[in-house]
């Protein structure tokens, strides 16, 4: 028999999960059932079976890249019910969209301590979509591959977003609701000024699977190499000096978005790179750094990781939380430009003018080498500017600058 044409079955391992009156709370963690084991069964009495059936048919190639989030889709109160993902896949379906992504948290595969409602829907759905169906890794943050998937190939990201859910900016999300069994999207979803539902799923390029598959495998092969790195940090010296600081070095700005991403190979925003660039001038004595973050990142504690660093620099008082809707770069140029301070960063900040200049000179580029926060160094001709020591340059675009030894 088709598994598409069955009803929901539980198997074994979730029947006892259910039996020992343990549900999924918002992270994944098994947390017991209130009612002690009623929900389980008004669960069984008030959904119907559902049938999946896809037809194979050519779709409209017109339509956009659509990235599902697989685990706020499939949430139904204590549950996760693979059944509503199905009923989403076939609401697009049945509209000609072809160009699907699913993306699910490998805990749900592995459904180890969770309840998770037939789960069969995803064997599926995956026979239908393939390489398209991805499980991010245990440990990572799924919100960060969906936003940088979507960026890429232009894809919009079906979801429920909450304050400290996403950084990406409205337009790319696609919101929804279910109406009991019955998955829906409103007409308007960018409010009744934006654009109305139909143009909005109207592809704005025609980036080929092929394409996307290359996106999606080069974005799990980051994670590899970034979670080697966060399991090298934990083992460093993280600790900050207690000795005084010496006064007479300049103010030190850290560019937090640019150093966070470098640290995290350029998809993941790691205030892990951020706490190391700022542990490494003060473990040399400067005592007066700012990191500038946008505000926003202090509540998206779901598309940042290390994010318990930045309350550590926030408890020193190390830390400015710029407006969000804002032009961080104008906060930090300023700032360097009235207090003759130094910006740690590899932005050449093109937008700004020539009235800029001289504070874009005082920049000072960097790279990571694993967990290693390194300050570029300087050429040797550099060190006949005889208004800066040798030992404190580095070589920027050209411009001689100030920089720790």
């Amino acid at each position: 028999m088709d598994m598409s044409e069955t009803v929901a079955q539980q198997d074994p391992e979730q029947e006892e999960n259910m039996a020992q009156g343990i549900s999924p709370n918002e992270e994944g963690i098994s947390v017991p059932i209130q009612d002690d084991g009623l929900a389980v069964s008004q669960y069984h009495h008030k959904h119907q079976p559902f049938k999946l059936h896809l037809i194979q048919t050519e779709g409209d190639p017109n339509l956009r890249w659509l990235i599902l989030d697989g685990a706020r889709i499939a949430r139904s109160g204590q549950f996760y019910c693979c059944h509503r993902l199905a009923q989403a896949v076939k609401y697009f379906w049945e509209r000609r969209h072809r160009k699907i992504i699913i993306c699910i948290p490998e805990w749900m595969k592995l459904h180890k301590n969770i309840v998770i409602c037939e789960i069969h829907y995803l064997d599926k759905l995956q026979d239908h979509l393939q390489d398209l169906l991805v499980y991010t890794p245990f440990e990572a943050k799924e919100a960060s591959f969906m936003e940088k998937l979507a960026k890429n190939s232009g894809a919009l990201i079906v979801t429920l977003p909450g304050p400290d859910s996403w950084s990406e900016p409205y337009h790319r999300i696609l919101q929804f609701t279910f109406m009991k069994d019955s998955f829906m999207l409103p007409d308007d979803p960018c409010g009744k000024e934006g654009p109305d539902l139909s143009t909005l799923l109207l592809s704005k390029n025609n980036i080929k699977e092929i394409s996307v598959k290359i996106l999606i495998k080069d974005l799990l092969g980051k994670w590899e190499d970034y979670s080697n790195i966060l399991k090298d940090f934990k083992e460093l010296n993280l600790s900050f000096s207690e000795e005084p600081g010496n006064d007479d070095l300049p103010l030190v700005i850290i560019d937090g978005g640019n150093v966070a991403m470098s640290h995290g190979l350029n998809i993941f925003y790691s205030f892990f790179g951020i706490y190391r660039a700022v542990l490494h001038y003060w473990n040399k004595g400067y005592r007066n750094i700012i990191v500038c973050v946008p505000n926003w990142r202090k509540n998206s504690e779901y598309t940042g990781y290390g994010y318990e660093y930045l309350h550590k620099l926030s408890e020193r008082g190390l830390v400015a939380l710029t407006p969000s809707i804002c032009y961080d770069d104008r906060f930090m140029l300023k700032e360097a430009k009235d207090k003759t301070g130094w910006i740690v960063t590899n932005d050449q900040f093109k937008d700004f003018g020539k009235e800029w200049k001289d504070t874009k000179n005082r920049c000072i580029p960097f790279e990571f080498n694993g967990n290693h926060f390194i300050p570029i160094t300087i050429s040797s001709e550099i060190h006949q500017d005889p208004q800066i020591p040798a030992s404190s340059k580095v070589y920027n675009y050209g411009k001689a600058i100030v920089q720790d030894p």
